[in-house]
């Protein structure tokens, strides 16, 4: 058992930081073993990156939504941007939702 510093950020997602001590256990020099404990958690004070990419994807998202509803006044003049703006949209929605299936994943992982 390996021990590592951990980052948790006020999002409470957390990350591996710097390797602190190796175990009996290890083999060679450079090399962990796959369990690994916390020596010490350090506070970061900021959301993580993931957190922050999905908090400008929903920017992104609230912009596009009151472009549409402005141009929704006159819809045959806006209509390509009107649908271009809702693919976007449905595309932004599917980034978000791999972002979040890839972080539950992250922390359901135990390594």
């Amino acid at each position: 058992m390996c021990y590592f510093d951990q980052e948790l950020y006020t999002c409470n997602d957390w990350k591996w930081s710097s390797f602190r001590q190796p175990c009996s256990k290890a083999c060679r020099v450079s090399e962990t073993c796959s369990t690994k404990l916390i020596m010490k958690t350090r506070y970061i004070s900021h959301k993580c990156k993931t957190c922050k990419q999905i908090e400008a994807k929903k920017r992104r998202i609230r912009k596009l939504d009151d472009n549409i509803k402005r141009w929704s006044v006159e819809p045959e003049r806006w209509r390509a941007s009107i649908e271009r703006s809702t693919d976007d949209i449905c595309h932004l929605y599917g980034q978000i939702i791999q972002r979040e299936m890839a972080r539950s994943i992250k922390q359901n992982n135990l390594r």
